[in-house]
């Protein structure tokens, strides 16, 4: 397929889509339950042995169109499908050929890395960098439904920025989603994780 949303659009439940490296520009919506692997499967985000050889997922257009812009709630990746699995990949916030918004030291295109609105989601051993709003954001509560088992593991956030004391920049924010949620490192952020039952 020619990119990531082509081969979800594709598959079948339950199907593995195995994603080569390159630098994939395409805001991705996961709304069946799939097993979906970047080359960097199984290597933890912070782990200094992936090297280069990642597949990375950056804005396709310019997403932050909020005022204020560094709280823009359009996501890059949005996850809708009980079971679903995201494992090895890069998520940016910045394309860098979009001349984006510069905020915080950064060039950025979008403000939210990731949308969960699902049960039984695995997000692991990813790096989610470069956004101004949440990287990852589990979505239950708003006032309902709650979800659970989510397993977010293994992932690096890197520079997720809102300067504003009051504001976000959060690297997770779990709202009414229960789950495990162990091992990840978080770097040059603003905070690294927001519970809200």
């Amino acid at each position: 397929h020619a990119n990531i949303q082509d081969a979800i659009n594709a598959a079948a439940t339950d199907d593995i889509i195995i994603v080569c490296a390159g630098t994939y520009a395409e805001q991705l919506t996961i709304n069946k339950k799939l097993d979906i692997r970047g080359p960097k499967y199984g290597i933890p985000g912070s782990n200094g042995t992936r090297g280069s050889g990642e597949a990375i997922i950056v804005p396709p257009s310019e997403l932050n169109t909020s005022v204020p812009r560094e709280w823009s709630t359009v996501q890059l990746v949005r996850i809708d499908a009980d079971g679903a699995k995201m494992d090895g990949f890069t998520i940016s916030g910045d394309n860098p050929l979009i001349d984006g918004y510069s905020y915080a030291g950064m060039n950025v295109e979008a403000g939210r890395g990731i949308r969960s609105a699902a049960n039984d989601v695995t997000f692991t051993n990813n790096i989610v960098e470069k956004f101004t709003y949440i990287g990852f954001n589990a979505v239950g509560g708003i006032p309902t439904p709650t979800y659970t088992n989510l397993v977010l593991s293994g992932n690096k956030f890197d520079q997720i920025h809102d300067l504003t004391q009051l504001g976000y920049g959060f690297a997770m924010y779990i709202q009414a989603t229960a789950g495990s949620v162990t091992n990840n490192v978080v770097t040059n952020s603003r905070a690294g994780i927001q519970v809200q039952p």
